[in-house]
């Protein structure tokens, strides 16, 4: 039986109790009003970092690559031409084949005479970028034996022939596939390492498919440096600054201006040359114009086909000079001399090609040949990739984006208020000009990371339309809109008689 005290306090407690009750919908009134204004505020910006962190369907990755090519073909028209003097690509193809009597695959005999002729002319080194793979060639038997002797003794580098059996890795399950001969006579047989859409070069992996690997650009330029008293023994030397170049992928820069003295060689150079980027100051404008058109990303090239940044030898002026009308032989020693060559193929059916955000698809040999240039001039300040974060893929430049995505966010939507637009179309103009002009700031900003720090640009294209969105005028109106429609809709159902939820 309850004691009196209790039978007193028992309506107190009830009461309490209701009135709790009662109060209980009106609080969470409030806190639905809460929850559903934080899910507003945070529902775009949080599908925005997760696109950024998960990258969907490639959409990070496609606005980060169109952020790097538009900068490397900004930048192209401002490239320094030191490494251009230095570089020269002779061009095996079907015509040359032709001319010089040879069918494909061409015989050694005339991989012999090629490299005779580039030695006779003073080279400083060869690179050959070629399929060579087995002894079944055309030609003289002994053509191996005279093709050694031409490699003996002079620094020729050998890229490695790909095997068409690769592991998931990529890794060639049948080994190396170049004749044991020609790998004893060249000074090196290195490696492509040109990965990311041939936008990166791995200069040295310590452990690429389980040993160490030296990439082709690397390798020509250690060459280089051992040759010229003021890179030997310097920050910019491979071999007294191993730190700089280990383990490390370059960002290849392009440079867009013709070769100077290139049309020496040919009526067909001279003819070409005139239609070539020539670095004046409307061809710099026109670049730029271009650049920032919208949606030309995939089209960046607009250099007539046959314009190069190095000058382009025809390997069949020399194994068969007879044969080729009107070439300048002694331009074409004198732009040989002194010079890196850089020697590949491009055959009907073998398709040896990259993506070049200057020149379009042009033949491997060239992304060969920029990236020695690229050391030659930058040293160990080349472009590089950004730091990993040890998750996954993602390295810092993701959370540089993130800071100023919000930034940019924060500040789109100040302006935003500020500028008040009424209408949608007037908003989603303004939006539109703010992703112009912050894509614009994020040029400028990541042109600073380049020059101060080495670091490719982060994706400034994709910050500043993601921010614009997240909290531009377009959203603007679009959630006072969105507000309008709601009391309307509650307007309604009152008038209806029935209780908005």
């Amino acid at each position: 039986m309850p004691a009196p005290d209790a039978k007193n306090r028992l309506p107190a407690v009830a009461d309490i109790w209701q009135r709790l009750v009662a109060r209980l919908p009106t609080h969470c009134a409030g806190w639905r009003r809460l929850g559903d204004r934080l899910l507003k505020l945070s529902l775009v910006p949080l599908l925005v970092v997760l696109a950024a962190v998960l990258n969907p369907l490639d959409i990070n990755g496609s606005s980060g690559r169109t952020s790097l090519d538009a900068y490397r073909r900004l930048a192209a028209s401002f490239y320094p031409d030191k490494g251009q003097k230095k570089i020269a690509v002779v061009q095996i193809d079907d015509q040359t084949l032709a001319a010089s009597g040879e069918s494909y695959p061409p015989s050694f005999d005339f991989y012999a005479r090629l490299i005779e002729e580039i030695k006779k002319a003073g080279a400083e080194s060869i690179l050959l970028d070629l399929m060579i793979i087995d002894r079944n060639r055309v030609g003289d038997p002994d053509g191996l034996g005279r093709l050694v002797k031409e490699m003996d003794d002079f620094p020729v580098f050998m890229t490695v022939a790909r095997s068409s059996q690769q592991d998931e890795s990529g890794c060639a399950t049948a080994g190396r596939q170049n004749l044991q001969e020609l790998r004893d006579a060249v000074r090196l047989e290195v490696h492509p390492l040109i990965r990311d859409g041939a936008s990166h070069v791995d200069l040295f992996a310590e452990n690429y498919c389980g040993s160490p690997r030296l990439s082709a650009a690397l390798a020509a330029y250690i060459e280089h440096c051992g040759q010229d008293a003021a890179c030997k023994g310097g920050k910019n030397d491979p071999m007294a600054n191993q730190d700089a170049f280990r383990n490390i992928a370059l960002t290849i820069e392009w440079g867009r201006v013709r070769p100077a003295g290139a049309e020496a060689m040919h009526p067909d150079h001279r003819q070409l040359a005139a239609g070539c980027p020539d670095g004046s100051v409307a061809d710099v404008l026109g670049n730029v114009i271009r650049t920032l058109t919208p949606f030309e990303s995939g089209a960046l090239s607009t250099a007539p086909a046959g314009c190069a940044y190095h000058p382009v030898i025809r390997a069949e002026w020399l194994t068969a000079p007879e044969s080729a009308k009107d070439v300048n032989l002694e331009a074409v020693s004198a732009i040989l001399a002194g010079r890196i060559v850089v020697v590949g193929a491009m055959f009907s059916g073998v398709q040896d090609v990259g993506p070049s955000p200057v020149y379009g698809i042009v033949p491997g040999m060239f992304l060969h040949a920029m990236a020695i240039d690229n050391l030659i001039v930058r040293g160990a300040g080349f472009m590089k990739e950004w730091s990993k974060l040890g998750l996954g893929d993602l390295d810092l430049s993701v959370l540089v984006e993130l800071i100023a995505m919000a930034a940019f966010a924060f500040a789109a939507r100040r302006i935003g208020n500020l500028i008040a637009p009424r209408t949608l179309l007037s908003a989603v103009l303004w939006t539109l000009l703010l992703m112009g002009a912050g894509s614009l700031l994020g040029l400028v900003l990541s042109a600073c990371l380049v020059w101060l720090h080495d670091l490719e640009p982060a994706n400034w294209i994709g910050v500043a339309v993601a921010g614009a969105a997240i909290a531009g005028p377009a959203r603007i109106v679009l959630a006072k809109r969105f507000q309008e429609l709601r009391l309307l809709e509650a307007q309604e159902k009152s008038q209806n008689g029935k209780t908005p939820n």
